[in-house]
């Protein structure tokens, strides 16, 4: 049985149930629906190697708190989230039939990119009638790039499991609301 954070704490797992629900996502991991992807989307809850790196089988996608402030009264009583800012790292493969010219991928990549931001706004506001507790509002996207994973740092075989494909990762960040 998998547990399902409720606290304040809580949008990173609701940030993956919304990428999940990307159907660009889903093509990226080759899955047919967002229940299939949901397991390919981590939070901190995983291994990291000797320098701290996470490590995902790829394709895969993490989600963590970039900075949470909260505001209080004067007797530090909590009051709200003031601000949240959330980061999505996804990693990927691109298709042998882009071609092997670096700029070729790169545009491919960035249009990846740009769907998936696209649908996550899409989706914004949409779900339970209590905005921003119920379910993600994403707004203001920054797109912090992408780049092609040098094949000396593809790590462990069995994590790769495409090894004769390009592997790009990239960022955005999120103001959630």
């Amino acid at each position: 049985m998998s547990y399902t954070p409720t606290g304040m704490f809580r949008a990173p797992h609701k940030m993956r149930l919304m990428l999940a629900a990307c159907a660009t996502v889903q093509s990226l991991f080759d899955v047919s629906d967002a229940t299939s992807a949901l397991p390919r989307i981590t939070t901190y809850g995983h291994d990291v190697d000797q320098f701290n790196v996470p490590v995902l089988s790829c394709p895969s996608a993490m989600v963590c708190d970039s900075e949470v402030h909260l505001s209080t009264d004067e007797f530090g009583g909590l009051l709200d989230i003031a601000q949240r800012t959330l980061e999505t790292w996804i990693e990927f493969y691109v298709p042998a039939s882009i071609g092997e010219l670096a700029t070729d991928q790169h545009g491919w990549v960035n249009d990846q990119f740009g769907s998936i931001v696209s649908e996550c706004l899409a989706l914004t506001g949409r779900g339970e009638p209590t905005p921003g507790s119920t379910h993600l509002s994403v707004v203001n996207p920054v797109y912090q790039g992408a780049e092609k994973r040098p094949a000396d740092m593809r790590g462990d075989e069995r994590l790769d499991p495409s090894p004769e494909l390009p592997r790009w990762f990239g960022l955005v960040t999120w103001e959630i609301r």
